[in-house]
């Protein structure tokens, strides 16, 4: 089964919590199974022998199992939703983990609210379905068998003529199953993007206040709500006829069950405690034959979830060599260019060697490719032409994964900072943080106005990063660039936000590593040039 081989690798932790869930499962449906069988036995008893001991007796008997079935269903559902919820968080770290191995180029092409929202759907479906009906599965079967057999026993032929009924049931399903598919995708990709474009607005609000876009925001909502609300309702109208189409199936086993009992007991045939059983177990057995039913339905619904995952899975990954490397000596480009989906080059060929001990300068016009281009060399856009060698090696055989983590590092000129305080993001992803180093560097581009450094920690950063200014950013990129023991420093237009004493400390540091690192930049600003030891241009 697909839905199992996915979760397979998070089952195998839970084995002793999945067995314990299935036979506290078990328990509870065993008690449930006895109960009618009991009164039936009971209600005989109460006509035939008038007598307060059996009252005392069914009364005991039903207490002791009333409370072993809230018991049993309580831990039952306890061990449900944390396997189903530790099972779903390991499909979304899996299925994030993937991501950050995906072609930057494939990702771009995605909306991230619009994915978000249909991992995290998915995954909690598939988690959810897989072990309800994994035990679900195996009890219903159980049901039939033995209900079946308990019906039979008690009376062969009224049992015939309801089983008529199962065959309507599974042709029913059969005529169903593919516009369920259908529309319940349509549904599902509907939902995610409607939850994508609602979520790209709410995060423009400043743009819609600035030129009073209310009513725009307004009628293109509607436009997409109205678009999810008419595939919602054709999906609702074929499920709803399918559902009603059981019931009336149900219902009419109940009619059935009705005169052939009444008739069966004034002809003496059935006991009035038998047909009180077979009612309940013929409840059990049309619920345990429409449980398939219905599994076929919300299989469909699960299929498509599985579907939407294997999509994400088999997004184009990042191409990444083994070999591993210890340093960086030399950067060469050879006739390197690039183009998007070969729409024409982002720019010229390149050839250039960069060495350790000097500051290189990229330049160029807005979108001549200077980003693209570092893209390239740290083997994140993988679908360039020509070559490019680190220390004589082609980055296609190196592991650049490992690479990026030991040995570049790159400030960005929108860096990503998390939800924690200033000096928390300082230290992100640095192992054994020289705080000596830190001190320095955090006065060098007085990121505290020299002040203690504790404020550095009592200062909090959110998720819109409006807590801090655009230099603040900056220098807290700068810095956790400086801070990491790398070969190759890269930093993305690194004065934007940059006062005149932080461009100051940015030149005075740079020289101080330079003797260790090669240092790329690349700008716009002729005050960085100044302490270049090499310029070259990026030209379309």
């Amino acid at each position: 089964m697909k839905i199992f081989r996915l979760i397979q690798f998070s089952l195998s932790k839970r084995k002793s919590e999945f067995f314990t869930f299935l036979i506290l499962s078990i328990l509870s449906w065993s008690i449930n199974i006895i109960m009618p069988y009991i009164i039936g036995d009971y209600i005989d008893n109460l006509i035939n022998v008038k007598a307060m001991e059996n009252i005392y007796r069914f009364t005991l008997i039903s207490i002791v199992l009333t409370i072993f079935a809230i018991i049993s269903s309580y831990l039952s559902n306890m061990k449900k939703v944390k396997i189903v919820t530790n099972i779903s968080y390991d499909l979304k770290e899996k299925l994030l983990l993937q991501l950050t191995k995906t072609s930057q180029i494939e990702l771009k092409k995605k909306d991230a609210a619009y994915l978000s929202q249909r991992i995290f759907s998915d995954t909690e479906e598939i988690s959810s379905f897989f072990i309800t009906n994994s035990i679900g599965i195996v009890i219903q079967v159980l049901s039939i068998i033995i209900v079946g057999f308990m019906l039979f026993k008690i009376d062969w032929l009224m049992s015939l003529v309801l089983m008529i009924f199962v065959p309507i049931y599974i042709i029913s399903y059969l005529a169903f199953k593919k516009p369920l598919y259908e529309k319940g995708y349509s549904v599902k990709e509907e939902e995610n993007i409607f939850f994508s474009d609602v979520s790209y607005k709410i995060s423009n609000i400043y743009f819609i206040k600035l030129n009073s876009l209310y009513q725009n925001i307004l009628t293109e909502v509607r436009e997409k709500y109205e678009k999810l609300y008419n595939i919602i309702m054709k999906f609702t109208k074929l499920a709803y006829i399918f559902s009603s189409l059981g019931s009336t199936i149900n219902n009419l086993a109940k009619i059935a069950l009705i005169f052939i009992g009444g008739v069966r007991i004034i002809s003496s045939n059935l006991t009035i405690g038998e047909f009180t059983i077979m009612s309940s177990y013929f409840a059990i057995f049309i619920g345990a034959v429409n449980y398939f039913l219905e599994l076929g339905k919300t299989y469909q619904s699960a299929l498509i979830c599985l579907n939407r995952i294997g999509e994400v899975s088999t997004l184009e990954k990042e191409i990444n060599g083994s070999e591993l490397i210890g340093h960086i000596d030399e950067i060469e480009l050879k006739n390197v260019s690039f183009s998007y989906n070969g729409n024409g080059n982002i720019f010229k060929p390149i050839s250039y060697l960069f060495e350790k001990g000097s500051i290189y300068c990229i330049v160029g016009e807005n979108g001549s490719g200077k980003s693209t281009l570092i893209n390239v060399i740290l083997n994140i856009y993988n679908n360039y032409q020509g070559e490019v060698f680190i220390n004589n090696k082609s980055i296609k055989n190196i592991d650049m994964l490992c690479a990026r983590r030991d040995l570049f590092s790159v400030a960005e000129q929108n860096p990503a900072l998390f939800e924690s305080n200033l000096e928390a993001n300082l230290k992100y992803s640095i192992d054994n943080c020289d705080l000596e180093l830190l001190n320095y560097y955090v006065e060098a581009f007085k990121l505290y106005n020299g002040e203690s450094r504790s404020n550095l920690s009592e200062k909090k950063v959110n998720k819109k990063n409006d807590t801090i200014s655009g230099g603040e950013k900056q220098k807290v990129s700068l810095i956790r660039a400086l801070l990491k023991d790398s070969h190759c420093l890269i930093l993305d237009e690194p004065s934007t936000y940059l006062d005149e004493d932080g461009m100051n400390a940015l030149k005075k540091i740079l020289y101080e590593v330079k003797d260790n690192k090669i240092v790329i930049i690349v700008t716009h600003d002729d005050k960085i040039r100044e302490i270049a030891d090499y310029v070259f241009s990026v030209n379309k």
